[in-house]
């Protein structure tokens, strides 16, 4: 890897294990370790935790673990977060093995050259949600290049463009915990597809291409990004804990707060110009769980106005009663 590539990998590894560690501490996501145990037992273990699991668990409630705060990584022209499921998937894979760093930064940014490309090429239409789509292809890939090098990684994307997963924004609307499944099951299903190519079993060349002709409806060619063009160049890591459409919005009233005449008391109402993704996508005005609350534009800019800041505390509190 170049030496810039390099180095942002390393600091999106390190970011993404933080997230890792803080969703941990939720007791959401302990029991959903715990009950993961039943199908996924082994001996793989997170830092400061006390669940065993074998690799493919591991990897699911690290990955639940890592968005579980909202303030994991993304890449604005994928429209998503190439890196979300691919990092804890790579950490459970070498928990127990001989690989070296350089072995799994390089799957990293296999896998999220993939991912960024197939995020690129599957828009999610309305009322869906882009967590545990293509990101399945991105782990493929990841994991491919991990196990055997460059052999597999076509196999593995081609067993996974054959049956992307698609999931809906329904939960965030009602403040279901069951959206944070949604990159677990990217995890898994990469995970699989990897033993799928492993294994010798052939998949059909053009597979994506047929997938966005028959789910996606669409008989335009993709456009992504060219081969060579290193995309993780352009990804994002969160300055703040909310869905990136937020973060716009939270930085105008940080300066706003900033202002030496700034005061609480003279506000007395907020316009917010941004774009239809954005008003798409967090448009919820009155949040009453911490999801929802992450995925609102109006809580976001209050939430920052009231706090000078938007981190996972800014949702402690949120419950059916706020």
């Amino acid at each position: 890897l170049p030496d810039d590539i390099d180095a942002k990998a390393r600091l999106l590894l390190f970011d993404t294990f933080g997230g890792i560690l803080a969703g941990l501490r939720h007791p959401e996501v302990q029991k959903f370790g715990r009950a993961l145990q039943l199908a996924f037992p082994g001996d793989v273990v997170w830092p400061g935790s006390n669940i065993r699991l074998g690799p493919a668990g591991s990897a699911a409630l690290g990955t639940a673990a890592a968005c579980w705060d909202e303030a994991c990584e993304g890449h604005a022209s994928a429209h998503g977060r190439p890196g979300l499921p691919v990092v804890p998937s790579l950490f459970a894979l070498t928990a127990n093995s001989d690989k070296s760093l350089a072995d799994l930064l390089l799957a990293l940014v296999t896998g999220y050259e993939v991912g960024t490309r197939a995020g690129q090429a599957w828009p999610i239409p309305a009322g869906l949600h882009v967590d545990g789509s293509w990101h399945s292809l991105a782990v493929a890939a990841a994991a491919a290049r991990l196990i055997s090098g460059p052999d597999k990684i076509q196999s593995a994307v081609d067993a996974t463009a054959c049956q992307i997963p698609s999931s809906l924004y329904l939960p965030v609307a009602v403040g279901s915990l069951v959206r944070n499944t949604y990159a677990p099951h990217a995890a898994l299903l990469g995970l699989l597809a990897s033993a799928a190519a492993q294994a010798g079993f052939d998949a059909p060349d053009g597979a994506l291409e047929e997938s966005r002709r028959r789910v996606l409806r669409t008989t335009q060619p993709a456009q992504v990004a060219p081969a060579g063009e290193w995309t993780i160049r352009d990804g994002y890591l969160k300055p703040f804990a909310g869905v990136r459409h937020t973060h716009y919005g939270v930085e105008a009233a940080l300066r706003i707060r900033a202002k030496a005449d700034f005061s609480l008391k003279n506000v007395r109402a907020i316009t917010l110009r941004t774009y239809e993704e954005a008003a798409r996508y967090c448009g919820n005005r009155e949040p009453r769980t911490a999801i929802q609350a992450q995925f609102s534009l109006s809580y976001a800019i209050a939430a920052a106005l009231v706090l000078g800041d938007l981190g996972p505390d800014a949702y402690a509190d949120m419950g059916p009663d706020t």
